[in-house]
This record gives C-alpha cells, sequence and structure tokens, in this order.
C-alpha cells in the first residue's frame, strides 16, 4: 500500500488532520493564492457509484489547483465491465496519474485498490463502511463555526446503520472529544463492528440515554414520507457517548457525569450541533423497507428549547430530513457545508501529494496486528470486498487486545472474525489457544497465523503447545461461544 493513501479516518493523526483543516482555511479565504500548487499533477477520480458532491469537489479542487483530471463515472463504460479485478484496475490507473480518488460499492474497497496501486488512494465512500474526506469536511465546518473542536457536543440523527459518513465521523468526534448524542429509529442504530471498534480502539461503551430531549425530532413524519405525529420514545433507540480528551488516542469515559446532569446540560447546551441524515435505502435488502418513525428538523423543531442555538449540518443529498423551510433559517449550515468540500480537499490533495508538508510535529497512530489466515477463516459479509472479490484482497486480518480479551476483525470492512487458534513467528509448529494472545505477540514484530478451527490447525500440522491448550472458544462480535474439540 503507498504510505501516503487515506482509506480511512484512521490513517491520519489527530496532527494530520489539524494541519488539514488548518490548510483548508487558507485555501477558502485566499484560493487564488495557492492556485499552481497542483502545477502538473493528474487526478484520477472513479466513482462507481452516484455522487455529486464528493466527486465535484474532488475534481473542482484539483482544477483549482491548477491540476488535471481523468475520470471514469460508471463502470460499465469501463473494463470492469468486462470482468476486470480491482487489483488490476489499480495497477493500470497507477500509471495514467499522481493520485487516485475511489468511491465503491464494495465496503474495504478502497484499501484493497491502495495495496496494489503505486500512487496515493483517497477514499470517497466505500459501501456502508466509510467516508473519511466527508468527516474532514464536517470537522472544518465545526471549527469555522465555533473555531475549535474539543468541547462541542453533536446529536447525529437518522440511519446511523448503513450510513459510512457517519461511522468515520463518530470516530473522529471521540478523538477531539466531542460528546455524541446517537438518535436513531428503532432498527437503524450503529452496527455491531462500529460499536466494537468504539470500544476496541478508544475505550469506551455506547450507553443508552434518555430520548425524551429528542422526542421533538420524530412528530413529522416517518421513514415511508409520509406526514404523522409520533412522540412515543419507545420507537427511538438513543446512545450517548460521553468522553473526555487527555491526550492524542487516550480517551477515556467521563464516568463521573449522572445521566440526569446530561439531560440537563443539553436542555441549556449552546453548542449543540444537529446532524441529521438520510436512510441509506439504496444498502438496504427489500424485505427492511418500513415507515417507523424517522428524526426530521422543521422550524418548530428549532424553536424548541433544547435545539435554540443549535445549528444544523447534513451530508446531503437530503430527502425529508430537513424541511426546506429551514434552508431559511441562520442555523442551516449543509449547503456551506457543502461547499466547504473544496477547499478542505484541495488542502488534502495538496498534503498527500507532498505539494504541502504536513506538520513537523505529527504525532503516531497507535498500530494494529495484521496476521495472516489459514484454512476456511475468513469474513462473512457479504458486501467485503473479500467476499465480493478475494483474488483483490488478502486473508488477513488486524487483532487487538482491550481488557486481555482478544479481539479479531477483517482488515478490510472491519467486521468481528472468529478465530479460535493461532500459529507464532512465520515458521512456528506450535498452535495456541486464541486466549493466550499476550501483549507481546500483538505488538511484538512476529508474524501471527490464525486458524477458525483445531481442524485447519492440526491440518497445518502444528502441535499443541506446552501445557494445556484450553478450551476451544471462538470470539464472535465480542461474545464467547464454546465449542467441541475435535
Amino acid at each position: 500500500m503507498h504510505e501516503a493513501s487515506f482509506t480511512s479516518i484512521d490513517d491520519l493523526t489527530d496532527s494530520q488532520v489539524k494541519d488539514v483543516l488548518e490548510l483548508a482555511d487558507e485555501y477558502e479565504r485566499n484560493g487564488a493564492a495557492y492556485a499552481g500548487k497542483g502545477n502538473g499533477l493528474i487526478m484520477g477520480s472513479i466513482f462507481l457509484e452516484p455522487s455529486t458532491r464528493t466527486r465535484g469537489s474532488f475534481e473542482s479542487a484539483m482544477l483549482r489547483l491548477g491540476g488535471n483530471v481523468i475520470s471514469v463515472t460508471d463502470a460499465a463504460s469501463s473494463s470492469i465491465k468486462k470482468g476486470e479485478t480491482l487489483a488490476d484496475t489499480a495497477r493500470i490507473w497507477s500509471g495514467y496519474c499522481d493520485l487516485i480518488v475511489l468511491r465503491h460499492p464494495w465496503e474495504g474497497a478502497a484499501a484493497a485498490f491502495a495495496e496494489f496501486a503505486d500512487v496515493p488512494v483517497i477514499n470517497a465512500g466505500d459501501g456502508g463502511n466509510e467516508h473519511p474526506t466527508q468527516t474532514l469536511v464536517d470537522l472544518f465546518t465545526l471549527k469555522k463555526e465555533y473555531g475549535k473542536l474539543d468541547g462541542l457536543s453533536m446529536a447525529i440523527c437518522g440511519d446511523l446503520r448503513l450510513n459510512r459518513a457517519v461511522h468515520s465521523l463518530i470516530f473522529a468526534l471521540l478523538r477531539f472529544g466531542m460528546d455524541s448524542y446517537l438518535v436513531a429509529p428503532k432498527g437503524f442504530g450503529l452496527p455491531d463492528h462500529v460499536e466494537n471498534r468504539i470500544r476496541r480502539t478508544y475505550g469506551v461503551d455506547v450507553q443508552a440515554g434518555d430520548p425524551a430531549p429528542f422526542a421533538s425530532l420524530f412528530e413529522s413524519g416517518g421513514v415511508d414520507g409520509k406526514s404523522g405525529q409520533s412522540n412515543d420514545t419507545e420507537e427511538v433507540g438513543l446512545d450517548a457517548l460521553y468522553v473526555t480528551s487527555t491526550d492524542s488516542h487516550q480517551l477515556t469515559m467521563e464516568r463521573s457525569i449522572r445521566r440526569a446532569e446530561r439531560r440537563a446540560s443539553l436542555l441549556d447546551e449552546d453548542i449543540l450541533t444537529l446532524y441529521l441524515t438520510r436512510r441509506q435505502r439504496e444498502r438496504e435488502q427489500v424485505e427492511e423497507a418500513g415507515s417507523s418513525p424517522y428524526p426530521r428538523v422543521t422550524p418548530d423543531v428549532l424553536r424548541r428549547r433544547a435545539f435554540r442555538q443549535a445549528i444544523v449540518m447534513h451530508p446531503l443529498p437530503r430527502v425529508d430530513e430537513v424541511a426546506q423551510e429551514v434552508d431559511e433559517d441562520d442555523r442551516s449550515r449543509y449547503f456551506q457545508q457543502a461547499r466547504y468540500g473544496v477547499p478542505v480537499r484541495q488542502a488534502l490533495i495538496a498534503l498527500i501529494t507532498g505539494r504541502k508538508k504536513w506538520s513537523e510535529a505529527a504525532d503516531s497512530l497507535p498500530g494494529k496486528k495484521v496476521a495472516s489466515g489459514v484454512g476456511e477463516i475468513a469474513c462473512s459479509n457479504a458486501a467485503c470486498v473479500f467476499v465480493r472479490e478475494p483474488s483483490s484482497a488478502s486473508r488477513e486480518f488486524f487483532i487487538d487486545l482491550v481488557d486481555k480479551t482478544p479481539g479479531v476483525t477483517c482488515r478490510y470492512c472491519g467486521r468481528e472474525v472468529s478465530a479460535a487458534w493461532f500459529r507464532r513467528g512465520e515458521h512456528g509448529t506450535v498452535r495456541r489457544h486464541i486466549s493466550k494472545i499476550t501483549e507481546s505477540d500483538v505488538k511484538g514484530d512476529k508474524k501471527l497465523s490464525l486458524y477458525s478451527t483445531l481442524e485447519d490447525a492440526i491440518a497445518d500440522g502444528l502441535k499443541p503447545g506446552a501445557g494445556r491448550d484450553g478450551p476451544s472458544v471462538e470470539y464472535i462480535s465480542g461474545r464467547e461461544g464454546v465449542s467441541s474439540r475435535a
């Protein structure tokens, strides 16, 4: 993978995120002064899903920097239609441009693409996984509005299950010490793998909160677009993350804050942001269609005490989550938010291509141990690039420890993967139970191999480790399940 690729919000350190925001501010205020920064650069714009704002702002950003763009906007018009693999597409396009921006319907496609590309790859949205550049735009909007990021509060409302922009945003809010209120209709809450990543990476548990302050968001209509009245808080799934930042990547939960105090502070909140998202119908299964209440911002909602100071953001496009009457309210920010996509992506392009230098004080991201899979171990997510096109994705997984409990996830889509045994060292001959992985195994330089079953470990010629192997325990979505031993 090209070291400058940006496929997840976690690929940028906190210092690098700040570099992007600071440079974007310069471009936004005086773009003409930087018109030549992209001279000679060619950006490959590969958008295999519909896009207005992301594609338009990326291409505008490169042109404003003085560079050029070559593009594909439909798989049917490229050799992908003929069966060309993702890996081969990456190899070919690397010879045509200096930077590739990829939007793809498969989760983890950008990370897989970057493994075969010789130029930096930027993730412009990969299925329902992440949309990291949208998160940079969101952070920039907040910074322009309030002059800071820490200490802010955001209510993220709508489809949290399938909205990739929301996933990247929540991870970033945690990193920069912002409180998040997650407000979702019943059945549209955060998926398990996102909650697990929050727990593993940031040490924060998603806690159930009081939906009462947000009930008015559900009084105007349902997800089927029909008008109606509903203030039944049992229909609202509300979670709240309470975190405080002490240092980069050392976030701890503010356990001393009682829920009653949080509810009181919300009602008097001066810097609350309402972030609305549309229902991601294009990623739903047919049988998921329904008409449960869906959050919607109207002028009446904004007159409520809880939201009297709130600005309104939306990654767009909107369907009916924000009434058109709100456009005239001086607290609406979604159109300005979309315009900010140009300077933010200008800054990102300049930094990733080396036309501007990153901060000398860039901090380091915590590393993740990569382990190779053997036998039947694999990701089971039907939308994952590994499942859709195994030839373009390695059988590799991330391993980390939370409270000494190992977590194994697909390196592409982040889903939990069942693993029961591991081998230490490239030529190791001994199997060990997954529960016996230690900090030295995860942080050390020895290679690890993973097996989903005892049969696979035995078939690979491994012998029992010293002492008792222990029970064959498989870790699935953070929960233990004891299986029989061969």
